[in-house]
């Protein structure tokens, strides 16, 4: 049983992108994160335990009740837990602590707060306070750990720059240029499939 993770078959959730096996271990105490809009849709859920999966994780987040008087207890348990998993010094430098109901600690408890871990993002649920650069933070995090890159490109409208992205991108948004001939194209994609547009087509890269 782990104390902190939850990893047994009946309450350990994983998003499993439709570009890979990546999984993302989402805390029960904030179930909606599983809806984080990383690549546009979620294929399918599947579970892992401690024996057949959680060493495969390509992100874990902890997640705390900052406004709970046993922060410091939390944090014990957290590391006696992934010594167990024999999870990779890898994994472990990819964890990201969330520390959530933040709207709930008064300025006076802030102080008594342990000093904040590296990979550490402060949020509530309730108020959404801090949940947009979680997204962002678990977005670099899983595009990273898959050796995907997130580039926008002005490409011409009609030529075959926007079909060769369909088939080999992740397409996320496509929107008119202001010049009326082009398109600014946002994708998710390979590295190899960017070393190889960019050996086809030339450098098209604009900022997103």
């Amino acid at each position: 049983k782990s104390e902190v993770f939850r990893l047994s078959p009946t309450s350990a959730d994983l998003l499993l992108t439709p570009f890979s096996s990546v999984s993302v271990l989402p805390p029960d105490e904030i179930p909606h994160v599983v809806c984080l809009p990383f690549f546009h849709s979620v294929t399918r859920f599947a579970y892992v335990n401690h024996t057949t999966g959680a060493r495969e994780l390509d992100l874990i987040l902890h997640v705390q009740d900052i406004s709970s008087r046993g922060l410091k207890r939390q944090n014990e348990v957290t590391e006696k837990v992934l010594d167990r998993l024999n999870l990779s010094s890898e994994l472990k430098k990819n964890m990201i602590t969330v520390w959530n109901k933040i709207d709930l600690v008064s300025e006076e408890m802030q102080k008594t707060l342990p000093n904040r871990p590296l990979n550490c993002a402060v949020v509530s649920c309730r108020t959404n306070e801090g949940m947009a650069q979680l997204r962002s933070v678990i977005e670099q995090r899983l595009l990273y750990s898959l050796g995907y890159l997130s580039k926008t490109f002005r490409v011409p409208m009609g030529g075959p720059q926007l079909s060769y992205l369909y088939r080999t991108a992740a397409v996320k948004n496509v929107v008119p240029a202001m010049d009326g001939n082009h398109l600014k194209v946002t994708t998710l994609l390979p590295n190899h499939i960017y070393e190889i547009f960019l050996h086809k087509f030339g450098d098209l890269e604009i900022s997103g």
